[in-house]
């Protein structure tokens, strides 16, 4: 027998996410300052800011093992569910099946972004190969000429 449409996440997901919550948003506010190049030069103490990151990181991570799930797939879940539940009008829980569905697209927004980047990262390569030839030989033929002059 499948899972009903109205099929709510499991409960400890459904603590976590409650619980991890406040850890992810900070973490986003900490990340989304430490983005701004300036932000870290004016802020004045950076290791507290990089340790607060660091610990709620850890916190997350810890919860996710105990779920066995990766913690960045956590702190996604975390980040989708409010989008799900904010849909939903506030509802204190989470439809699996919207989760599964808005977790899915994500996914797949992020295999479709590591494709283009890794194709890109071939060209680059390519580039790279290039341009070391081109600089090869050119080095060799102004040694060659240095060689001619006497």
């Amino acid at each position: 027998m499948g899972c009903a449409v109205s099929a709510v996440i499991d409960p400890d997901l459904e603590k976590a996410i409650v619980e991890l919550r406040f850890a992810e948003d900070r973490i986003r506010q900490i990340e989304a300052m430490l983005e701004d190049s300036d932000h870290h030069k004016r802020y004045p103490d950076l290791a507290r800011m990089l340790a607060e990151r660091a610990d709620l990181a850890a916190t997350i991570r810890t919860r996710a093992e105990t779920l066995k799930v990766d913690p960045r797939g956590l702190r996604l879940m975390i980040r989708l569910a409010d989008k799900v539940r904010s849909r939903a009008r506030g509802r204190a829980t989470v439809n699996l099946d919207k989760l599964l569905t808005v977790v899915t697209d994500a996914a797949e927004i992020a295999r479709i972004d590591r494709a283009e980047a890794h194709a890109d990262l071939l060209a680059v390569e390519e580039r790279l190969k290039s341009a070391k030839a081109r600089a090869t030989g050119l080095a060799s033929a102004a040694d060659y000429l240095e060689r001619c002059r006497g």
